[in-house]
């Protein structure tokens, strides 16, 4: 048993200047999800606080589509998530099914507007 949560190949690992985080939070290391760019935890958490910022929209689809849903909310509110669906969803590729079910049952039980 891998003593982690997320199993990363050594050579994706590697491949920036810091280190994969295999868990979260982890600050400068760069979260799982977002293996392929080089945006660290510190990085990504400015850009979702701002929602003016031009790569907010896709950061956040970014993290609905990658992210475990529990690691999701580390980073956003389900407010925050609302109130940019209507940018985000065409942007959810095989996970749109999933966070739609999630919204639409939280709006029916009145957990978010």
């Amino acid at each position: 048993m891998l003593p982690f949560t997320c199993y990363v190949p050594p050579i994706i690992e590697y491949m920036h200047d810091l280190p994969l985080s295999r868990t979260l939070p982890d600050g400068r290391r760069i979260p799982y999800f977002l293996w392929d760019r080089d945006v660290s935890e510190e990085e990504l958490r400015a850009i979702l606080s701002d929602p003016d910022h031009p790569s907010y929209g896709t950061m956040l689809a970014l993290l609905l589509r990658e992210a475990r849903p529990r690691d999701v909310w580390a980073f956003v509110s389900p407010h925050d998530v609302t109130a940019a669906w209507d940018d985000v969803v065409t942007r959810l590729g095989r996970r749109r099914e999933f966070w739609t079910w999630v919204f639409e049952s939280w709006r029916a039980r009145g957990y978010v507007s």
